[in-house]
């Protein structure tokens, strides 16, 4: 769990932003209001704070997939969904949120398309 900044994916050993949906999914699964989630560092997390994070991710990865299609780079200022405004002032800069997010994507349709690993390419 990122607190009070954007998620980070580590593309170079496979993250990916569908990976980070599925775990945010699969913690709002056995949590419920009681519980409390302890992350590396910063406040104890409720419920509320994967949800938003799922929320985003989603919003974010449908985005990003969009911007794909239309041949955008990462390092375009038109690359950011509309959504984001929401979240920069609660999460700050989404520089390198966007570039990971970027990169994790377009590494992963490679691996699927042509069938390599992530692990594979990411280490050439």
């Amino acid at each position: 769990m990122s607190v009070a900044r954007y998620p980070i994916m580590d593309y170079s050993t496979g993250g990916w932003i569908g990976g980070l949906i599925d775990a945010a999914n699969v913690l709002l699964k056995i949590a419920d209001g009681n519980t409390r989630v302890v992350p590396g560092a910063g406040p104890l997390q409720t419920k509320d704070d994967p949800q938003a994070l799922t929320r985003h991710a989603h919003q974010s990865e449908r985005a990003r997939q969009a911007m794909l299609r239309r041949g955008k780079s990462s390092s375009r200022r038109g690359c950011r969904g509309a959504h984001e405004a929401e979240f920069d002032a609660k999460w700050g800069k989404p520089d390198l949120f966007l570039t990971m997010t970027y990169t994790g994507n377009a590494l992963t349709r490679l691996t699927r398309s042509v069938g390599f690993s992530r692990q594979a390419v990411s280490l050439c």
